[in-house]
């Protein structure tokens, strides 16, 4: 019984690992997505710059501290002026619609 858990336990480490590796390559993949469109709607609009944040006015989705200070963490700007927001522009780039 013992050497068939350890199997088990050795195949679903493999699996594991497979598993993580594919969505690691996933996410890659979309983030050299967003990244393109983003250049795109940079190029069209002359913007040399642009930062990845939550806008402030969206509620916090976390149950403890943790999470909250990542939602904190990640709200890189305390204010911004709503015509720097280049979200719509890029989802329409990348054929998305907001939910």
């Amino acid at each position: 019984m013992q050497a068939l858990f350890e199997r088990y336990q050795k195949w679903n480490a493999g699996m594991q690992a497979a598993q993580g590796k594919l969505m690691a390559e996933q996410v890659e993949k979309a983030y050299r997505e967003l990244t393109a469109a983003v250049d795109t709607v940079c190029e069209r609009r002359h913007v040399d710059i642009v930062y990845r944040f939550i806008p402030t006015a969206l509620p916090f989705e976390s149950a403890d501290l943790g999470n909250a200070m990542i939602q904190v963490q990640a709200r890189t700007f305390l204010h911004s002026p709503e015509a720097l927001d280049l979200t719509a522009e890029v989802m329409k780039e990348l054929n998305l619609t907001a939910d």
